[in-house]
């Protein structure tokens, strides 16, 4: 049984917008940016061919249809603070065109009509990162059928992704995997190779860091792993505190000291709230009734089960059986079974059936309950925190539920949470593709103009990548 659409894997894709934008001042953006961090005149040359023949060959300078008004928000040092979105995160690892388009790099390219200016990203070497990428392809399953499926992404990294990143300033501070509960841990380096890559030192903790860059105007988005690590491992909760739920107490005081880092200069920003993750694809994809068995089957599971007369099973579809804190059950419809289970121990092991799926596998009914109150929780302190300090909320929370209900459409093509196919979600099922983070990026500015006053141009999403069809 297919569960997954086709895909081609990521390719390079440059920040475009030249109805709006000079084209010469955005090579020279993306070149500086470049330049400040690695030997790239492959890319350059790339970029450069990309990026003009990308662009209507008779325009020669884009008039810019806005007016703007010169004092009110100072952009020329933006800083961008948050977890895997902001880093442009996806298909499961940070690598070189995901941070490209990350939604940071594509506010600052509008940000740029205010005057040229270096935004600093630690570009990884190439589009593999640290080598945990996942990509669509085909690949033979454990009754040798060929089919296609979630693979590892081909290609080897560039041993400088390994190395720390040299540069005394950062303008995306988008750390995959950190937390609010993460900002003042010691030896932070020792548990995220993705902070120990552009941390000064080892001692040097993540809110040190963001001090230092002394923004003039900032967007914080972070708090999303604070309960996604908790979900991601079925909400087990085990004797290490490393993906435990933050406490209220914990994400109040350090969001606080974050946000007062940011704004001791005098700095205006937006900040973001959480949306409900238990809707994502890596929680929803997987049908609870994707059990499909014979009548022979099920007559076998049936004696296996006899001991439970809550357990019963049937020729077609049924709910696969999950061990629960009691005996093992059928899964609830309101339960999600987990992406990061192995799909062949189904098919072949019995795993979910014979063998009851663990809870490491499936978010059970309480647990869901308890990520939804945790995530109200924090939106409240973000809401709390924000207006004490006249600070913006993008409410996320609503905005994805809409991309969810009916998606977005723009020039007609419209985006949604369906896996691949809805161009919203990335492989890994929980962070959005380079289209996604257009769309992001579209709403901070939004809300930009809304509470500033600032108009500048939207992105049209459609010229960024989604996922490609095979």
């Amino acid at each position: 049984m297919p569960l997954f659409n086709g895909l081609k894997p990521t390719k390079l894709r440059p920040i475009t917008n030249p109805q709006v934008l000079v084209v010469n001042t955005r090579v020279e953006h993306l070149f500086t940016v470049l330049d400040s961090h690695m030997d790239c005149s492959f890319w350059k040359i790339v970029l450069a061919l990309v990026l003009f023949t990308a662009c209507d060959p008779n325009i020669q300078e884009a008039e810019v249809p806005f007016e703007f008004e010169e004092g009110k928000l100072d952009f020329s040092n933006y800083v961008a603070v948050g977890d895997e979105i902001t880093a442009g995160f996806q298909d499961n690892e940070l690598f070189f065109s995901g941070q490209l388009n990350s939604y940071p790099s594509l506010l600052n390219t509008q940000f740029i009509l205010f005057g040229d200016h270096r935004f600093i990203s630690p570009f990884m070497y190439d589009d593999v990162g640290f080598g945990n990428r996942v990509a669509l392809g085909y690949k033979h399953d454990c009754n040798d059928v060929e089919e296609l499926t979630i693979v590892d992404y081909e290609g080897e990294s560039n041993p400088r992704n390994f190395e720390r990143w040299q540069g005394a300033r950062l303008n995306n501070l988008g750390i995959p995997e950190l937390k609010i509960s993460d900002l003042e841990a010691r030896r932070y380096h020792q548990v995220n190779p993705y902070w120990s890559r552009v941390a000064h030192d080892d001692n040097q903790l993540v809110l040190e860091r963001v001090s230092a860059e002394n923004p003039t105007f900032f967007t914080v988005w972070l708090g999303l792993n604070d309960i996604l690590k908790w979900a991601e491992s079925g909400g087990i909760y085990v004797t290490t505190d490393a993906h435990f739920p933050t406490s209220d107490v914990q994400f109040r005081r350090n969001l606080g000291h974050l946000l007062d880092s940011l704004m001791v200069n005098g700095a205006k920003g937006l900040i973001g709230n959480i949306p409900d993750i238990t809707d994502f694809p890596f929680f929803e994809l997987i049908p609870r009734n994707a059990l499909t068995l014979t009548q022979e089957q099920a007559d076998q599971l049936n004696v296996l089960y006899a001991f439970n007369p809550e357990v019963n099973f049937k020729e077609g579809e049924n709910n696969f059986i999950v061990q629960d804190f009691g005996l093992p059950r059928h899964v609830k419809e309101e339960e999600r079974i987990l992406l990061s289970v192995d799909i062949d121990s189904i098919k072949c092991g019995g795993y979910g059936s014979v063998i009851p799926f663990g809870s490491v596998h499936v978010l059970l009914e309480e647990e869901i309950g308890v990520i939804k109150e945790y995530i109200a929780i924090y939106n409240n302190i973000i809401e709390e925190l924000a207006a004490e300090r006249n600070i913006p909320v993008v409410d996320f929370n609503q905005w994805y539920r809409q991309i969810q209900d009916k998606g977005i459409l723009w020039n007609g093509v419209n985006t949604n949470y369906t896996f691949v196919t809805g161009g919203f979600f990335s492989m890994d099922g929980l962070f959005p593709t380079q289209r996604g983070a257009a769309l992001i990026a579209n709403e901070w500015l939004k809300v930009l103009e809304e509470q500033y006053g600032v108009k500048l141009p939207m992105l049209n999403p459609n010229e960024f990548e989604g996922v490609n069809l095979p």
